[in-house]
């Protein structure tokens, strides 16, 4: 029998003690019990979620329930250090995916799932009806103030909107009436993305940041005072279930998910707003959910590292090793020429992405077959910029690489079909292994491998579907990506490491760049300087998952060019996983 590899052994071992680290923070060491549930709704789709129940809740001592809800084009797991803190202070936490989102259903409006959730927690014996609180992030908060609004009196007694405002309700003509018996707290941002569109303001004294939401004419009418808002302080009466907090944060929009000052202050809302809560006397400040979130992204690199090391103990297997040949080597190139392929290759993903973006809506408008809106736009500007790498690589080649010695014949794309074949196979074998580690661990210890806005998780019947029109795209991506890659490599004598660190600066350095000047611009000047609406901010923070994404399918492509002397096993890799990626963590925009 073939002996395991040891990078093989050690990425399983990050990948299980990542998981069991995550699985006990969740369950707060074994003390929470949490049910992965999928139930049927009055909406017509099943409502996908994580309960979490601790031990005070029983039918006899009901504890208070708090829904919480993932924003747009997120997950359950999202909501992950604020529902492990909700729990571990005793409250019952279903924490849901939207229809649409995740696991649920996609046959109804995405935030219509607060509502259903929230009829859910109160047919619970061990939850007390009369407290139940919705907080939500971005469209969560979103979901969570238009159920307040929907929902019959007395159903939620606390609203909690993160990154989220009063002012986007209001294009649905949902006002929000100060005296209203619903505490209403918000957790924003002073350099929130969308600060304004959720709180618009006109003032400035602020330095123009518009983010600072206590400014806003929509805060100060539904706090019930003329003057802006003060952070941290209580307004309205506790007795009546008027509480209004703003509290304000030194953050972006994203970063809500991963700040234990978020969850912090989350924790004093509820505390504050709802009764029977914190039975133990938790501090506030006494915050653990971030170590949950380490062991998802150990597992995450074990997962990433699982893929090289298995896809290189089945090329070791039978007669696999005889499809192994080594690339001929570089040729010689001056480095200026080589500064120009990188940094021409790098800067044309970051300038073609908004205008190709929005051109994915266009070429693949919404329907059954393209129901996800974002895998569109990515699909479209991935196989663009792939077919340009390539033609870049041969305008490339005919300028300068031809007078270099450079031969076509050598970058990998030539090979006999049987060859081709099992490298296909030996790759489609990889991703599965990988895939069907994620789901064991899931199912076992009931958490994904994720770290901050990048997750994977195992895929819905639904979504496995939706992936397949998608990875013809992403397939054109990484085959001409693979291409680009080594044989623009080909034109230097260099070692592997360096081919790697280039593979990965040409993938992913223009789109760094983007990101720089994007959060530059909003800490420095107050604002995205080439933003142009809820499209350009919401693209933004999508940058930060090709800043994951991208370099793996760099190091996918170079390292099994270099053990097999072709693109192809690379290639079938790096586009299963990233269809993978972007499907399965995406929101569903196409109801069916």
């Amino acid at each position: 029998m073939k002996k395991l590899p040891v990078l093989l052994i050690v990425s399983l071992c990050m990948i299980f003690a990542g998981s069991i680290l995550a699985n006990l923070i969740q369950s707060d060491f074994g003390k929470i019990k949490v049910q992965d549930l999928l139930i049927a709704t009055d909406e017509g789709a099943a409502l996908s979620g994580l309960l979490y129940l601790p031990p005070n809740a029983t039918a006899k001592t009901p504890a208070p329930g708090i829904v919480t809800i993932e924003g747009y084009l997120n997950s359950r797991e999202m909501q992950t250090n604020f529902s492990i803190e909700f729990a571990r202070r005793g409250y019952v936490v279903f924490a849901i995916d939207m229809f649409g989102h995740g696991r649920s259903g996609t046959e109804a409006v995405d935030y219509l799932a607060a509502q259903s959730a929230v009829r859910y927690l109160r047919s619970l014996a061990y939850v007390d009806a009369n407290n139940i609180a919705v907080e939500g992030h971005s469209k969560g908060g979103f979901a969570a103030t238009m159920a307040a609004a929907a929902l019959p009196p007395g159903y939620i007694k606390s609203v909690l909107a993160i990154g989220s405002g009063l002012n986007w309700p209001k294009l649905y003509k949902v006002d929000w009436d100060a005296g209203l018996p619903i505490n209403y707290g918000t957790i924003f941002g002073a350099y929130d993305e969308f600060g304004w569109l959720f709180w618009p303001e006109t003032q400035s004294a602020h330095k123009n940041v518009s983010a600072y939401a206590n400014y806003s004419p929509v805060m100060m009418e539904a706090w019930g005072t003329t003057e802006p808002v003060t952070p941290f302080k209580w307004y309205g009466n506790k007795n009546s279930n008027t509480l209004r907090i703003m509290y304000q944060l030194k953050e972006t929009h994203t970063q809500n998910h991963i700040s234990s000052k978020a969850a912090e202050h989350a924790v004093n809302f509820m505390n504050e707003t709802l009764q029977g809560g914190n039975p133990q006397g938790l501090a506030d400040s006494n915050i653990i959910w971030f170590w949950k979130e380490a062991g998802t992204f150990i597992s995450m690199i074990g997962a990433f590292l699982f893929l090289f090391s298995f896809g290189s103990f089945l090329l070791s297997i039978g007669k696999n090793s005889e499809y192994l040949s080594q690339p001929v080597p570089g040729r010689a190139v001056g480095n200026g020429k080589l500064w120009i392929m990188l940094i021409v290759g790098a800067a044309i993903p970051a300038f073609s992405y908004f205008f190709l973006m929005n051109a994915g809506t266009k070429i693949l408008p919404m329907s059954r077959l393209f129901p996800q809106e974002v895998s569109s736009q990515v699909s479209i500007w991935a196989s663009v910029n792939g077919l340009i790498s390539l033609g870049l690589l041969a305008l490339l080649y005919q300028i300068f690489g031809k007078k270099e010695g450079a031969k076509p014949a050598e970058w990998g794309y030539k090979a006999p079909g049987k060859n081709i074949l099992r490298q296909i196979l030996l790759g489609i074998a990889t991703a599965l292994g990988a895939y069907l580690v994620l789901c064991f661990v899931n199912f076992i210890f009931k958490v994904d491998f994720r770290f901050h806005v990048v997750g994977l998780m195992p895929l819905t019947s639904t979504k496995f579907f939706t992936m397949l029109p998608y990875l013809l795209f992403f397939a054109i991506y990484a085959l001409c990506n693979a291409l680009a890659l080594n044989a623009s490599y080909r034109f230097a004598k260099r070692t592997y490491l360096k081919t790697a660190l280039f593979s990965v600066l040409a993938n992913t350095g223009g789109m760094a760049v983007l990101l720089i000047i994007g959060y530059g611009g909003l800490y420095t000047l107050g604002y995205i300087p080439f933003a142009g609406g809820t499209g350009w901010s919401l693209r933004l923070i999508q940058v930060i998952c090709f800043i994951i994404m991208l370099p793996m399918a760099a190091l996918l492509n170079t390292y099994f060019f270099k053990k097999t002397g072709s693109i192809y096993m690379g290639a079938v890799i790096s586009a299963l996983f990233l269809t993978f990626a972007t499907v399965g963590n995406t929101c569903y925009q196409f109801l069916f």
